[in-house]
């Protein structure tokens, strides 16, 4: 056996020889403190945190009303825009202050306007979206294309006359709304109308909405918008939420309406087979269309609601159902309802497709 090279007494530090792309990588993957910390390594990691193109900002650690991690975002972005470097994507997660009506997110995004015209992605994470800052128009925001939003509080009480609360991203190619609800306050009255969550996306192409709550309408005008994500589970006590959709570019529509079969009132499958029935017709134009077969009772009677009416599919080319469990079949008139209004359709381009029981309903960040 070889015997071992000798290393002159030194330790050679391999990881400070890598490249900055994967040194960039690394620490990309933690959040902004660890970033910091790292400075300790190496005289190569001193000032490596202020050229990494991927900022993760989690105020968990801080347990005040938000202004020491208002304070430390501000101090990070102010040292790190001496470099001149470019941010790519800002990720915001667990803002303290989330259950006050604070500055906080105002004073977040004047920092993160620090950053430069080049922030392409935008994350926030169980953060309460006092809008008024939210809907303003930043130059910072300029180029943004992906907005992710998950477990967030929108203070509807604040930003309902607002209108379009995504008004301040121009150029937003990519939306996506995670378990994201309308916050109501002890003098707000649950039961009041027009909680309206707009999205107007002139440039949009991909929106994924998940889990909405405490929204009475969702409405969508996008007219680039290619690809629709819609994921609820449906409240047996609460309306259901109604979704306007004006999309005329839509090519693929992923639709989930978890939780109908289990409808214990009559009123409330009404409401729900109304519902599902004005979104089928807003998904007219789509090419490719999946739905969780467990809205297959919704189908049948929201099929039944338009029986005097074409199919609105003229363009459909696949139909995708999915199932957990059991044997499925497929009514006749359901089947004609998809397949009759478009000549690229027959039978055949019809896919049943078995999930695990696990992924409903709550396999919603996939």
């Amino acid at each position: 056996m070889p015997k071992a090279v000798a290393t002159g007494g030194t330790n050679p530090d391999r990881l400070s020889d890598l490249p900055d792309e994967v040194l960039h990588f690394i620490l990309s993957c933690v959040d902004s403190e660890s970033a910091v910390r790292s400075g300790i390594l190496s005289n190569r990691w001193r000032s490596l945190w202020k050229t990494v193109p991927v900022l993760n900002f989690d105020g968990e650690s801080f347990n005040d009303d938000g202004q020491s991690f208002k304070r430390h975002v501000d101090r990070f972005l102010y040292l790190r825009s001496t470099t001149l470097h470019e941010v790519r994507r800002i990720s915001v997660l667990n803002c303290p202050g989330f259950d006050e009506r604070s500055d906080v997110l105002t004073a977040l995004f004047l920092s993160i306007s620090r950053c430069g015209p080049s922030l392409e992605t935008l994350n926030l994470q169980t953060v309460r979206l006092y809008t008024m800052a939210f809907a303003v128009p930043c130059s910072v925001f300029k180029v943004l294309t992906t907005l992710t939003l998950v477990d967030c509080c929108f203070d509807f009480s604040c930003w309902y006359q607002q209108g379009d609360p995504f008004a301040g991203f121009p150029a937003l190619k990519n939306l996506k709304l995670i378990s994201c609800s309308c916050c109501l306050d002890d003098e707000d009255d649950p039961d009041d109308d027009g909680k309206c969550l707009e999205v107007y996306g002139p440039e949009l192409l991909s929106l994924e909405i998940h889990a909405p709550f405490g929204f009475d309408q969702i409405e969508v005008s996008a007219p680039k918008l290619e690809s629709f994500t819609y994921r609820v589970v449906i409240p047996d006590f609460s309306p259901v939420i109604q979704v306007y959709l004006d999309v005329p570019s839509l090519q693929h529509a992923d639709i989930m309406l978890w939780g109908y079969a289990d409808l214990d009132y009559e009123y409330a499958k009404e409401e729900a087979n109304e519902q599902f029935s004005d979104m089928l017709l807003c998904l007219g134009g789509v090419e490719t269309l999946s739905l969780q077969f467990d809205t297959l009772e919704a189908l049948i009677n929201a099929c039944g609601l338009m029986k005097n009416q074409p199919s609105p599919f003229t363009r459909l080319k696949s139909l995708k159902l999915l199932y957990s469990e059991g044997n499925v079949g497929i009514p006749r008139d359901v089947m004609h309802f998809f397949v009759d209004g478009s000549p690229f359709m027959d039978e055949n381009a019809v896919k049943l497709t078995k999930v695990a029981t696990s992924s409903f309903p709550y396999n919603l960040r996939a």
